[in-house]
C-alpha cells in the first residue's frame, strides 16, 4: 500500500468520524428539540440552516481558495510567508464579512420575526431575539468555515475532527441538557450555540498558525496575495453562489409561503435526508487538496485511477443508506420518532430528498476534480442553466402544492443536472474514463441497491417492518454493493486472502 493511499485512508476514517459524529448529534438530538421548543420554534432552525447557506454567497470562492492554496503550501508549491500573508488577509476580510452579517440580520430581526415568518404560538418579540442571536451565530460559522478549509487543505483531518467531536458534543447535547434542565428557551438554546462556535473559531485559529512556520515576519495584510488568487476566487464564488440559490431556493420561498409550522416539518425531513451529505464530505474534504496536488503531476493516469477511486468509495458508502431512506423512511421515522404525525408527513419529503441528495452527490467527486484542474465554469454552467429553467417551476410547485410540491422539484432539479453535467464534464475532462465511470463506479452498483430495496418492498409490503429487519435489509445492500464496486471487491478479497496467509 502506498504512502497516498494510507494517508487517504486515514484521513477519509478521521473525517467520518468527525463528522459522522458531528451529524449523528444533531439527529439523535432532533426529537428533544421539538418536545421541548415545538415544532414551531424548532423552525427557527430552519431559519438558521437556511440562513447560514444564503450567506455562503458572501464567501467570495475564499473558502475553496484557501482549501487550494493551503494544500500546495503543504506540497511545497507556495512560500511560507506568502501563505502567512494571504492567511492573515482571508482573516481580515472574511472578518468584516462576519461582522456584516450579525449587523444586517440585528437590524431586519424584527421584521423577519413579524412579517416575514407566519408565526401561531411563538411570541414576536422572543423571536426577534432569536433571529438576532441567529445573525451572530451565522457570522461566527461562517468564519468557522474558513478556518475548516484551511486545515483541510494543511492535510490536519485527524486534528480537526478530533476537535469537532468533542464540540460538536457539546453543541448538540449542551443545547439539550439547558433546554431540559433550565427552560425550554429559543434564546438561551441559540446563545449556548454561539459560545460553542466562538470557542471553535478560537480552537481552530490556534491550531493553524502553530501549523504555518514562522518566517521573518508575521502574516500581514497583502493586496499582492489576493490578486494572485482572485481568477480561482472569482470562479469559485460564481459557482457555490449559484448553487446555493439552486439547492436553498426552495427553503426560502416555502418559509414565506408557508406556516412555520410547515416549514418545521420540511426542516425535520430536510434534516434527517440531509444526513447523508455527511457521507459526501468526508471524501470531498479529503481528496479534493490530493487531486489538486496530483493535478501538477505530469503523470495523468494518477489523476484518472484517484478520480475512479474517490468515485467508487463514495458510492459504497452512500448508495446503501440512501437506497434505505429512499424506499423505507416511513418504517425509519417510525421506528425513530415515534411521532405518526410527524412520520405521515415527513416520509414522502425525505424519499424525495434522499433521492436529491444522492443524485447530486454523485457530481461532488467530479466537481472537486474540475475545481483542482482550475476549471470552474463545469459548476457554473451546470448551476446556472438549473437555476434558470427550474426557478419558476419551483414557484408553481410550491403555490399549488406546498411542501411536496416543492421536495419534488428539489429532486428533479438533481435528476436533470446529473444527466446533463455529466456529459459536460466528460467532455472537457478524462474523456478515456466516461463509460467506465458510468457502469462501474455508478451504473451497476445503483441497478443492485435499487434491485435489494424492491425487492425487500415486495416481501415487506403487507407487514410493518421492524428494527431487526431494516438492519438485515441494510446488511445485505451493503453486500450486494461491495461485490459490484471493483476496489471495494477487491479490497474485501485482499484481507481474505491476507487473513488466510496469516491464518
Amino acid at each position: 500500500m502506498t504512502n497516498f493511499q494510507k494517508s487517504t485512508r486515514l484521513h477519509i476514517l478521521a473525517n467520518y468520524i468527525g463528522q459522522g459524529w458531528s451529524g449523528l448529534m444533531a439527529i439523535v438530538f432532533l426529537p428533544v428539540y421539538i418536545r421541548f421548543l415545538g415544532l414551531e420554534g424548532y423552525g427557527l432552525v430552519g431559519v438558521l440552516m437556511f440562513m447560514q447557506t444564503w450567506f455562503t454567497l458572501l464567501d467570495f470562492g475564499i473558502t475553496p481558495t484557501i482549501n487550494r492554496e493551503m494544500a500546495r503550501f503543504s506540497a511545497g508549491e507556495r512560500g511560507a510567508q506568502n501563505t502567512r500573508d494571504l492567511f492573515r488577509t482571508i482573516e481580515w476580510i472574511v472578518g468584516g464579512i462576519g461582522m456584516a452579517i450579525a449587523v444586517a440580520v440585528w437590524l431586519s430581526s424584527q421584521w423577519i420575526a413579524s412579517d416575514w415568518l407566519k408565526l401561531r404560538t411563538l411570541d414576536v418579540s422572543e423571536v426577534a431575539r432569536a433571529i438576532t442571536l441567529i445573525g451572530a451565530l451565522v457570522a461566527l460559522r461562517f468564519v468557522e468555515g474558513i478556518y475548516r478549509g484551511a486545515m483541510l487543505g494543511l492535510h490536519q483531518h485527524v486534528w480537526l475532527n478530533a476537535a469537532t467531536t468533542l464540540l460538536s458534543t457539546l453543541r448538540w447535547g449542551g443545547a439539550a441538557l439547558l433546554l431540559a434542565v433550565w427552560a425550554p428557551s429559543l434564546v438561551l438554546f441559540f446563545g449556548w450555540q454561539m459560545l460553542v462556535s466562538a470557542a471553535t473559531i478560537a480552537s481552530f485559529g490556534w491550531k493553524i498558525n502553530s501549523e504555518l512556520p514562522g518566517g521573518a515576519a508575521p502574516g500581514r495584510f497583502s493586496k499582492r496575495e489576493i490578486a494572485s488568487v482572485w481568477r480561482f476566487a472569482g470562479g469559485s464564488m460564481l459557482a457555490t453562489s449559484l448553487a446555493v440559490l439552486l439547492t436553498q431556493l426552495d427553503k426560502l420561498m416555502l418559509s414565506r409561503l408557508s406556516t412555520l409550522e410547515t416549514f418545521g416539518y420540511y426542516t425535520a425531513a430536510w434534516t434527517v435526508a440531509a444526513g447523508l451529505y455527511q457521507l459526501i464530505i468526508p471524501i470531498t474534504q479529503v481528496y479534493f487538496p490530493k487531486f489538486t496536488s496530483l493535478a501538477a503531476s505530469p503523470k495523468s493516469s494518477d489523476l484518472g485511477e484517484a478520480f475512479h477511486q474517490a468515485a467508487q468509495f463514495l458510492t459504497w458508502v452512500l448508495l446503501p443508506p440512501a437506497s434505505m431512506l429512499i424506499f423505507f423512511s416511513g418504517a425509519i421515522l417510525q421506528h425513530w420518532t415515534r411521532d405518526p404525525v410527524l412520520t405521515t408527513t415527513a416520509t414522502p419529503l425525505v424519499s424525495l430528498f434522499a433521492l436529491g441528495v444522492i443524485l447530486n452527490g454523485f457530481l461532488y467527486i467530479p466537481h472537486i476534480f474540475a475545481l483542482s484542474t482550475g476549471w470552474t465554469r463545469f459548476g457554473v454552467g451546470m448551476n446556472g442553466l438549473s437555476l434558470l429553467v427550474f426557478s419558476p417551476i419551483l414557484a408553481a410547485s410550491i403555490h399549488y402544492h406546498g411542501a411536496i410540491g416543492a421536495a419534488s422539484v428539489w429532486a428533479a432539479i438533481h435528476a436533470v443536472g446529473f444527466l446533463i453535467g455529466m456529459q459536460f464534464f466528460f467532455r472537457h475532462l478524462l474523456r478515456k474514463e466516461k463509460w467506465r465511470w458510468y457502469l462501474w463506479d455508478i451504473g451497476l452498483p445503483v441497478a443492485v441497491a435499487s434491485a435489494v430495496s424492491l425487492l425487500f418492498r415486495w416481501v415487506f409490503k403487507d407487514t410493518t417492518i421492524s428494527v431487526i429487519q431494516l438492519f438485515l435489509i441494510y446488511a445485505v445492500t451493503v453486500f450486494g454493493v461491495s461485490m459490484v464496486v471493483p476496489r471495494i471487491r477487491q479490497f474485501a478479497l485482499d484481507l481474505i486472502v491476507g487473513f488466510k496467509t496469516h491464518a
